[in-house]
């Protein structure tokens, strides 16, 4: 929850050690956290503007100033329960905990194979990273999404690094990213996420983007990478394919190709 990464059934974020949530067995729980309501200072700061309130009109009184203190008095008072109202109807959604930090580059490369061409019609090219976010309510970052195909690494370092289809993410910039319109966003989300209202999504947004891996764009890997034994059924020696990665693929797009 902390990185709103979606991960596959029973499988752990290898970012942030947060617990995970199950979008089939645990959907209150992952509402409740989404859409929270004020949190306990704003709350704790209400009974005391009503008491404030309160305590202006009466001491006003006392003094002789009954107009000036029941004025004091109602606005203080007001501002409490009208607060109390309007916070208490209107949850507040809330994003992801910053963004994760991704680790250090182990090697430099080219996407030189891609394969399963038709394993996942999510992906377009050799991987594909999503990102949903809620930008007009300040919330930030509402999902991440990524996969990639089967691909191969050409190394500049001479290792040939094979990276099995399955999770992935992608640091790109600004230049490599494409913006999708609402209709293209919801349709990429449909499968995960059937409802179009924003206060029921478990997944609001109001913007997106979409960054696609192609083959022939330089990459840099991040995270360990670790070497495969020839007893080892990924080892291909025709190939050279001789490491992959110890945790979730992690690239870095460097330049298109």
């Amino acid at each position: 929850m902390r990185c709103r990464f979606l991960l596959a059934q029973d499988e752990k974020c290898d970012v942030c050690d947060d617990r995970v949530l199950s979008l089939a067995d645990d959907r209150d729980a992952i509402s409740k956290e989404v859409w929270r309501t004020r949190d306990s200072k704003k709350r704790s700061l209400l009974p005391p503007a009503i008491a404030t309130g309160l305590a202006a009109v009466l001491g006003a009184a006392e003094g002789g100033l009954y107009g000036l203190g029941v004025a004091a008095g109602v606005t203080a008072a007001s501002y409490g329960v009208l607060g109390l109202l309007f916070r208490s109807s209107r949850p507040r959604p809330r994003g992801a905990h910053g963004r994760p930090k991704p680790p250090a580059a182990s090697a430099t490369g080219i996407v030189s194979e891609v394969k399963d061409a038709e394993a996942d019609t999510f992906v377009a090219g050799a991987a594909s990273y999503l990102v949903f976010s809620l930008k007009s309510a300040h919330v930030g970052v509402t999902l991440r999404r990524g996969r990639c195909r089967t691909v191969v690494i050409a190394c500049d370092d001479g290792r040939r690094v094979e990276v099995p289809a399955g999770r992935c993410r992608i640091e790109s910039r600004a230049a490599e990213q494409d913006e999708l319109n609402k209709v293209e966003a919801a349709r990429l989300l449909i499968d995960i996420e059937p409802h179009d209202d924003l206060e029921e999504s478990l997944f609001p947004f109001d913007a997106a983007y979409r960054v696609d891996l192609r083959r022939g764009d330089r990459v840099e890997l991040l995270g360990d990478l670790a070497p495969i034994s020839r007893d080892d059924p990924s080892y291909r020696e025709s190939a050279h394919v001789g490491s992959r990665f110890v945790a979730t693929p992690w690239f870095r797009i460097l330049a298109r190709a």
